[in-house]
């Protein structure tokens, strides 16, 4: 298949070029290439999620048979700066690349990615929530996913389109930015071991997150474009919380070095734990299970620092 993946420049992006090429897909690139570019394989089409009239080009110019959609604003706090350009680039981006694949490829199987996020923390009992319950985002970021998700699984269904999305919870792994909480534990815990620091500082340590390898999660997407269907929504999870500070412990164990840190209470948050996803759908229409374990995704993050 050839495929068209929009923030392929990310974090999750670089993955996912992998992910495909291994597969023997081929990939092209949305949006303006750097220096850091993962394959030689990999092509870029420079445009703005934006501006309509370039999305409408690209597409009539490439006519993909598949596409992901991974390209936004992805740190909630970056969200909550900018509200505005966050809905900009998050739900009408969305929507302008739905309107030109509907126009120029109606065939493309598309995969909207969205968040675990959409459905909010604070519910009522502990069953696991499948992608029939309704949405509750708390933050701008996941109101901005959360309005993208239903807009593009309704604009397929009433322009008869091809289009899924992917509500996955936390990921982790090689490359991501210090914005998130494991990556940046990790570059501390890294200088920390090379004698840079002296302490690490944390925010709350006791809240419970579901994370997922990277690496698994872009298997998922990739297997979703192959195998999913259209109209549907597909919850993606490792199925297992940690605490925070059980992940900081092991990454200090890895590079062998004490646990000291300090608590700033610019990063401290309540308490809380990521919700129990129901991902039933996501391996009924794959056989997909994650296959990389938290060990090997930290020890892997550890040996990817500089």
């Amino acid at each position: 298949m050839r495929f068209l993946v929009t923030g392929i420049n990310g974090f999750v992006g670089r993955h996912l070029a992998a992910e495909l090429l291994g597969a023997g897909h081929s990939v092209r690139g949305f949006g303006y290439p750097d220096t850091n570019d993962i394959h030689n394989q990999i092509e870029y089409d420079p445009a703005d999620i934006r501006d309509q009239a370039q999305l409408n080009a690209l597409i009539a110019h490439r006519k993909p048979d598949a596409c992901i959609h991974l390209a936004g604003i992805a740190a909630p706090s970056l969200a909550e700066m900018n509200p505005q350009a966050t809905f900009t680039v998050n739900t009408l981006g969305t929507i302008n690349l739905l309107r030109a694949l509907k126009d120029h490829a109606p065939e493309c199987r598309t995969l909207c990615v969205s968040t675990a996020q959409v459905y909010g923390s604070r519910r009522q009992d502990c069953e696991p929530v499948d992608e029939n319950t309704p949405l509750r985002p708390e933050n701008i970021y996941a109101i901005t996913k959360a309005a993208a998700d239903e807009a593009a699984l309704a604009f397929g269904t009433v322009h008869g389109i091809p289009v899924m999305t992917a509500r996955p919870h936390n990921h982790i792994g090689p490359g991501q930015s210090n914005d998130f909480a494991v990556a940046a534990f990790a570059g501390q815990v890294k200088k920390l071991a090379l004698g840079e620091i002296k302490q690490i500082t944390v925010g709350n340590l006791e809240s419970r997150r579901d994370l997922t390898d990277v690496r698994d999660v872009v298997r998922a997407y990739r297997m979703l474009c192959e195998l999913g269907t259209p109209g549907q929504a597909y919850n993606i999870a490792s199925g297992c919380c940690v605490s925070m500070r059980e992940i900081l412990d092991r990454l200090c164990r890895l590079a062998r070095v004490e646990a000291d840190y300090k608590i700033a209470p610019e990063l401290f948050r309540p308490t809380d734990t990521s919700l129990s996803l129901d991902t039933a759908a996501l391996k009924q229409a794959t056989g997909w299970h994650p296959v990389i374990s938290l060990d090997q995704s930290l020890a892997d993050i550890m040996d990817s620092l500089q």
